[in-house]
């Protein structure tokens, strides 16, 4: 088993094998054999549906990002980060894919400039705390 990539399930899959167990006489082991899944998997699967029901296998839903309330975002921040212009937009085709680059460069920027500060902060650490010593 060593080295072996586990298999992703998707939540109708999962929810097929529980009705199909809850539905029948079949035994965890049968399921496994039949559809190629381990019984302890499948018995984990029950159990989260029991407790659960149709929403055991969901995924978590996420927090919705503070953005998403642009009332919480002061307008000298909205202007600086270039928010207060999402709402423009074009529909040419070459329009949107020259701004789609040129916010990939944008990111990749910040992305860069995020490391090299990482870096510098992991370097005045390092020092800061051979002084100690």
């Amino acid at each position: 088993m060593k080295g072996k990539t586990p298999r992703r399930y998707s939540s109708e899959f999962k929810i097929k094998l529980v009705k199909e167990y809850l539905g029948t006489n079949k035994s965890y082991t049968e399921l496994g054999v039949e559809y190629d899944v381990d019984a302890s998997l499948i018995m984990s699967w029950v159990k989260r549906y029991e407790r659960y029901k149709e929403n055991a296998f969901q995924p978590p839903k996420r927090k919705p990002s503070f953005i998403a309330d642009e009332s919480k975002i002061p307008a000298f921040l909205k202007e600086e980060l270039g928010l207060d212009k999402i709402k423009e937009h074009s529909d040419d085709p070459e329009e949107i894919n020259a701004e789609l680059e040129r916010l990939k460069l944008e990111l990749a920027e910040r992305d860069l400039r995020i490391r090299i500060l990482k870096e510098k902060l992991k370097k005045t650490n390092m020092e800061e705390n051979q002084g100690k010593k």
